[in-house]
C-alpha cells in the first residue's frame, strides 16, 4: 500500500508543479488585465456604452470577480494590510502620468496608446511579480473540477480542499490553512 501511494504521488508531482505554475501565470495575467482595464477607464468621465463595458471588464478581473489575488486583512480588526488591486491601480495611475503618448495627429495624450505602453512594459511585469505573495493558494477552477476522484485524491494528500477556497479575504496563512 505504501508503495502504491509513493508511486501515485510521484506520478502526480509533475502535474501539481505544472498546475501551480499555470495558476501563477494566470493570476499575473488577470492582475495585468485588471490594471489595463482601469488604465483605459480612468481618464474618461462621461457615461457611454464603451465606458460601461470597460468598467464591467475591470470588475470581472477584480477580487470580487475572477481575480486570483487575495486581499490581506487583519482577522481581528478587518483592517486591510495589503490590497494587490489597489496597489495595481496606484502603479497604473503613476505610470500613466509619466508615459508620453502623443500622436502626430493630435497634441492630446492618447489614452489607449499610453495604457498599452504600460501594459507591455517590463517595469509593469516586474511590479505584477511583486504581488505573487498574495496569489490565492486555490486555483479558481478547482472546486468546479469534473474529475471528482482527482479532487478527492488531492484533498487526501493535503494539496487542496474543496472547501474554504473562497475565503481569500482573510490572512494568507488562514486561507492556506483552509485550502489545504
Amino acid at each position: 500500500m505504501r508503495y502504491l501511494i509513493i508511486c501515485l504521488l510521484s506520478l502526480l508531482s509533475p502535474y501539481l508543479a505544472l498546475a501551480d505554475e499555470t495558476h501563477i501565470e494566470q493570476a499575473r495575467q488577470t492582475l495585468k488585465n485588471y490594471g489595463l482595464s482601469h488604465c483605459i477607464l480612468a481618464p474618461f468621465n462621461e457615461q457611454s456604452a464603451l465606458r460601461k463595458d470597460i468598467a464591467l471588464s475591470a470588475n470581472a478581473y477584480s477580487f470580487m470577480g475572477n481575480g486570483l489575488h487575495s486581499i490581506l486583512q487583519d482577522e481581528d480588526t478587518l483592517q486591510v494590510l495589503h490590497d494587490p488591486y489597489k496597489e495595481t491601480l496606484s502603479y497604473i495611475s503613476a505610470a500613466y502620468q509619466q508615459t508620453p503618448s502623443r500622436s502626430k495627429l493630435s497634441n492630446e495624450k492618447v489614452v489607449f496608446l499610453a495604457c498599452l505602453k504600460i501594459y507591455n512594459s517590463e517595469a509593469f511585469n516586474r511590479f505584477i511579480k511583486t504581488q505573487d505573495a498574495y496569489i490565492s493558494d486555490c486555483p479558481p477552477d478547482f472546486n468546479q473540477s469534473k474529475d471528482r476522484s482527482l479532487r478527492r485524491l488531492l484533498h487526501g494528500i493535503g494539496a487542496h480542499s474543496a472547501e474554504g477556497c473562497g475565503l481569500s479575504i482573510f490572512r494568507r496563512a488562514s486561507c492556506a490553512g483552509a485550502c489545504r
